[in-house]
C-alpha cells in the first residue's frame, strides 16, 4: 500500500477518535430547564442556612437560661444569708432588751442601791444591754425594705420598743409589755424569713429581672 493512501487512515481515524470523544458533542439541557444538580444544590443550600439559624437560637436561649441560673443562685445564696442575719438579729435584740430590762430594775432596787459594788455591777451590765440593743436596732433598719409591708411593721414595733425604755417610761414599763412588743417582733419576723425562703426556691423566667 503506497505510504500516503495509509497517512490518510490514519488521519481519518484520529479525526473519529476526537470527534466521539470531544465535549461539544455532548448533550446540553434546553434553556428553559433547571439541571437536576442545579436544584439539589439549591436546597443543600438551604437547608445549611436554616441548620446554622436553628443552631444560633439553641446557642442563645442556652446562654440566657445559664445566665439566669446563675443569677438566681447569685440572689438565691444571698436571700437565704439576709434571712440567717436578720432572725439572728431580731433574736439578739430581743434577748438584750430583756437582760437590759432586768439589769436596770436590779440597778433601782433598794438593797442593790444601798451596796456601791453591786449596783455599779448591774448597772454596767444595764449599759452593756442598752448599747447592744442600739447596734442591733439599727443594724435591723438597714435590712429593712421600707416599700414592703411588713418591714414597715418591723419598724413601728422597734419604736414601740423603744417608748418602753426611754428613761423616763422604763421604770413603770411591765416584763408583760416588753414581752407582748416582743412577740409581734418575732412573729412578724417569721412571716419575712418564711416569705424569702419561698422566694428563694423559684425561678421566674419570665422576670428574671426582679429576682
Amino acid at each position: 500500500m503506497p505510504i500516503d493512501t495509509l497517512q490518510l487512515l490514519l488521519d481519518s481515524s484520529s479525526i473519529a477518535d476526537d470527534f466521539l470523544t470531544s465535549p461539544t458533542n455532548v448533550t446540553e439541557p434546553c434553556g428553559s430547564c433547571i439541571s437536576k444538580s442545579a436544584l439539589t444544590g439549591s436546597s443543600g443550600w438551604l437547608k445549611d442556612i436554616v441548620g446554622i439559624g436553628v443552631a444560633i437560637v439553641v446557642g442563645l436561649m442556652a446562654t440566657v437560661t445559664a445566665l439566669i441560673q446563675v443569677r438566681w443562685n447569685v440572689i438565691s445564696s444571698s436571700r437565704i444569708k439576709w434571712i440567717e442575719s436578720f432572725r439572728n438579729d431580731i433574736s439578739a435584740y430581743c434577748e438584750a432588751s430583756i437582760a437590759m430590762r432586768t439589769n436596770y430594775l436590779n440597778t433601782i432596787s433598794p438593797v442593790v442601791r444601798n451596796d456601791k459594788d453591786t449596783f455599779d455591777r448591774f448597772y454596767e451590765k444595764y449599759c452593756a444591754n442598752n448599747s447592744q440593743c442600739n447596734v442591733l436596732s439599727y443594724n435591723i433598719r438597714l435590712k429593712l425594705n421600707l416599700k414592703k409591708k411588713r418591714h414597715i411593721q418591723i419598724e413601728q414595733y422597734l419604736c414601740d420598743r423603744e417608748k418602753l425604755f426611754k428613761q423616763d417610761r422604763i421604770e413603770s414599763t411591765t416584763f408583760e409589755e416588753v414581752d407582748d412588743v416582743l412577740n409581734l417582733l418575732i412573729v412578724e419576723t417569721r412571716n419575712i424569713a418564711k416569705e424569702e425562703w419561698e422566694k428563694s426556691k423559684k425561678i421566674k423566667f419570665w422576670k428574671f429581672w426582679e429576682l
